[in-house]
């Protein structure tokens, strides 16, 4: 839908300074498995920004953008850096950004529920970190990598959703509650 947000609340980044902070807790990073999904609505989708993280660069794990594309990167507990760039995120449009990851499984991605990315996960846990969880700006640095547009509603579960329940958060707007550790409408 490219008029109407998703949710019922909505936030502008203004691309410069522009940010939430969700202090450090342990449930907001999950060892083995791992969904975030992010409602955005990006003015400048060519642009590299953070939309949603919680790393120092090096653990933890970060959903971006960059080239149009869904750029999402996971660090594992050795440090090793799985990442990939897929799909299409058009400008000015709503668009559902989901990563999934499964410790010795997957690392996924979709673009409005259309699966755009599936390899092979590590077979570590992800890596931990006591850095706070951010939306909208590198969650290493907030003065980084900062996302220009809107973003409506972030999920982050503890578990990896399957296809299908991607697919149905995308069309009927049913929350899962099963492994869900966040939900925000900023």
């Amino acid at each position: 839908n490219t008029t109407i947000a998703p949710h019922i609340y909505t936030a502008y980044f203004n691309g410069v300074n522009a940010y939430v902070e969700i202090p450090h807790s342990d449930v907001l990073i999950p060892a083995y498995e791992l969904t975030v999904i992010a409602w955005v609505n990006s003015l400048n989708p060519d642009r590299d920004a953070k939309i949603v993280g919680k790393s120092p660069a090096g653990s933890g794990y970060v959903v971006g953008q960059q080239s149009y594309k869904l750029y999402p990167e996971v660090w594992d507990t050795t440090g090793a850096r799985y990442s990939f760039q897929a799909g299409y995120i058009p400008a000015g449009s709503w668009t559902m950004l989901a990563v999934t990851w499964k410790t010795g499984g997957n690392f996924s991605g979709y673009v409005n529920a259309g699966l755009v990315y599936s390899g092979a996960a590590s077979q570590n846990p992800i890596g931990y970190t006591t850095n706070p969880f951010r939306i909208g700006v590198a969650p290493w640095d907030p003065s980084r990598f900062p996302f220009y547009g809107y973003i409506s509603a972030v999920y982050l579960y503890s578990r990896a959703l399957t296809d299908s329940e991607i697919q149905q958060l995308y069309s009927s707007n049913v929350l899962n509650a099963s492994g869900l550790v966040l939900f925000i409408d900023p």
